[in-house]
């Protein structure tokens, strides 16, 4: 949700959103760094020591903003004030706040919106990175035409959905579907975890009525469906096309209830 947060703020700074996957490698996260030359860095609580030792030398970064952050859990505490003393110790500029610290000052009286941009909605809003599993991973860019029309091609009559935001924003799926159901009155929810372990907990707990998956989580549920039919005619030596056809009813009727 504070990813959200973060993502929907950038809109009204004219700045371009470059999210990053949770597996991205310090090496790779080190050369997007240098390629964009980013001038704020937005990082979990859990990611947040070994982005510090990253930025530090990195004289381009002027802001380090820490989400999904409890200032209350002394573990949380702890992590935010050995960031900021690897921030200090490297003699950096850089200034460590989280998101709460930025959401008090949105009650500022001199707060203003900042004028159309000199490109239009041509600018480039967001770069998008694949995952890279066939290779090196490769950079794509979003112009704010394209975001907008997320949030503005609504269906005509569609009905409010439910849905599993289950993509994180690294992907178009996951920008896609929250605008999909947000813009038609729906509810969104978020997966557990971001490895998405949970997902088909998740799924059971949500109940959509609308999801949008991608080929990997299909091919978790063709293996989840080999390794029933495998289980079950090994255990009751019984025949394999007759266990096949009783598995895809039982999924059928359970796998996600």
């Amino acid at each position: 949700v504070e990813f959200t947060v973060l993502d929907f703020a950038t809109a009204y700074v004219h700045a371009i959103t470059v999210p990053m996957q949770t597996a991205t490698s310090h090496i790779d996260i080190d050369e997007v760094f240098d390629s964009i030359k980013p001038a704020t860095v937005a990082v979990t609580v859990s990611d947040l020591v070994s982005i510090a030792q990253q930025v530090v030398g990195k004289t381009f970064v002027r802001n380090l903003v820490v989400f999904e952050y409890d200032e209350r859990d002394d573990n949380e505490r702890e992590t935010f004030l050995a960031a900021k003393d690897i921030l200090h110790q490297g003699e950096t500029n850089i200034a460590l706040t989280s998101l709460q610290d930025l959401e008090s000052l949105a009650g500022a009286p001199d707060w203003e919106y900042l004028e159309a941009h000199s490109a239009g909605i041509e600018r480039t809003a967001s770069i998008v990175h694949s995952s890279g599993s066939t290779g090196k991973a490769k950079a794509a860019m979003v112009s704010e035409k394209a975001v907008q029309y997320y949030w503005t091609s609504v269906v005509e009559g569609a009905p409010p959905s439910i849905s599993l935001c289950l993509a994180p924003f690294s992907h178009l799926l996951g920008k896609g579907m929250l605008a999909s159901v947000l813009k038609h009155g729906g509810t969104a929810y978020f997966t557990l975890s971001p490895d998405m372990s949970t997902l088909f907990e998740d799924i059971r707990i949500v109940r959509p009525t609308f999801l949008g998956f991608f080929p990997r989580i299909i091919e978790l549920i063709y293996q989840h469906y080999q390794n029933e039919v495998a289980r079950c005619t090994a255990e009751n030596n019984s025949d394999e096309e007759a266990v096949q056809e009783r598995i895809k009813r039982e999924m059928g009727r359970s796998y996600f209830c």
